[in-house]
């Protein structure tokens, strides 16, 4: 009896292993399959790096069904998210723009987005020589969110603040005026939709 609980212990010990690395090949791929359609989808995004266009990946993957779905099976779409069906275009270069300038207003201590990931990876590469594996910790990359739609609502103000900046700034510019113009609609956009969740959940305040 004994024997055969042990057996039926390897056996599921051994099933869960496999799942476990399936699930993770499978989302390795699906990041990878990410990585290599946004590399390609523009001017802009082929000179990053392949290890920022990762990260970047790793954060869009909040809206893709199907890699939610590996990572966790009872995955239901949550109302508070816009997902990309229901998204607006947006100038990536643009957007870029409005980033760095809450990156330098608000966290003055961030590295530019290529910086980041060079730090974190430098710094992990340290943490891996520690002959004390119980103090190793993980660093990564501080990067603001890569598209308007993944912003809290605190960002969303932030993102409104730098976008009225540049715009004023640039109002000679007609083709970054205008895309800027498109992100700040946006930015209302979700920001009001966020305001109508958090009233609904505390009506006293946001």
């Amino acid at each position: 009896m004994k024997l055969a609980l042990v057996l039926i212990q390897a056996i599921l010990i051994s099933a869960c292993t496999n799942i476990n690395r399936d699930r993770d090949l499978l989302e390795y791929l699906s990041i990878e399959e990410c990585v290599d359609k946004r590399g390609n989808s523009s001017g802009f995004n082929k000179d990053k790096s392949h290890e920022l266009l990762r990260n970047e990946c790793e954060q869009l993957q909040a809206f893709d069904e199907n890699h939610q779905k590996i990572v966790n099976k009872r995955f239901r779409k949550n109302r508070k998210v816009t997902y990309p069906d229901k998204q607006e275009y947006f100038d990536e270069g643009a957007w870029y723009l409005v980033t760095e300038r809450i990156r330098e207003t608000y966290y003055p201590k961030y590295l530019s987005p290529e910086q980041e990931v060079e730090r974190a990876n430098r710094l992990n590469e340290q943490q891996a020589r520690l002959e004390d594996k119980s103090v190793q910790r993980i660093y990564e990359p501080r990067l603001l969110p890569v598209s308007p739609y993944l912003m809290s609502y605190r960002e969303l103000e932030m993102g409104l603040e730098a976008v009225s900046g540049l715009m004023q700034e640039n109002l000679d510019n007609k083709k970054l005026h205008r895309s800027l113009s498109a992100i700040s609609v946006i930015l209302i956009k979700e920001r009001t939709q966020k305001e109508r969740f958090l009233r609904a959940r505390r009506p006293d305040r946001l």
